[in-house]
């Protein structure tokens, strides 16, 4: 399950306590949890940021770097901090397979990302030639309207 953590809530200071709460509550394995944040939630307070990823990193839950590459894209976010997936943006993604500069930039992520042995989800999947082109790199996961639209929480659970 992947949990998107706005910048506000991920300074509010209580993220890691709400995080606990809810996985005692609702009886969750942390080593299934995503949290995604963006970028710029790292760039306000490198030293929060830090001190908190790695409090989410022992409690086993993954961490995701959202939006890759649209942000500052400082790559020693990768190095200095306890990232274990890149989510490349939708931007870079629709159609890559027909726009040559798309498709070095996701080249090199994947291949960066790789190398660094991080997972890339790709954002934004809608077509055949879009996923044809992530599955030829090796993206690790896709996601888009190519496999469903939104779903309310009783179609959802069909």
């Amino acid at each position: 399950m992947s949990i998107n953590i706005s910048g506000r809530h991920f300074r509010q200071g209580n993220l890691i306590d709400t995080l606990k709460a809810n996985i005692r509550c609702f009886d969750l394995a942390p080593e299934y949890i995503t949290v995604e944040i963006t970028e710029t939630s790292l760039i306000k307070s490198q030293q929060y940021a830090l001190k908190t990823l790695l409090r989410l990193r022992d409690l086993g839950i993954s961490i995701s770097l959202d939006d890759f590459g649209t942000g500052y894209s400082s790559l020693s976010y990768l190095s200095s901090y306890p990232i274990n997936k890149l989510k490349i943006d939708r931007s870079f993604v629709t159609e890559v397979h027909c726009d040559s500069d798309k498709a070095a930039i996701i080249n090199a992520i994947i291949a960066m990302s790789h190398t660094l042995n991080l997972s890339v989800t790709a954002e934004g999947v809608e077509t055949v030639e879009e996923l044809a082109f992530l599955k030829d790199r090796k993206c690790d996961i896709v996601q888009g309207y190519y496999f469903s639209r939104p779903l309310s929480p009783e179609d959802a659970g069909k």
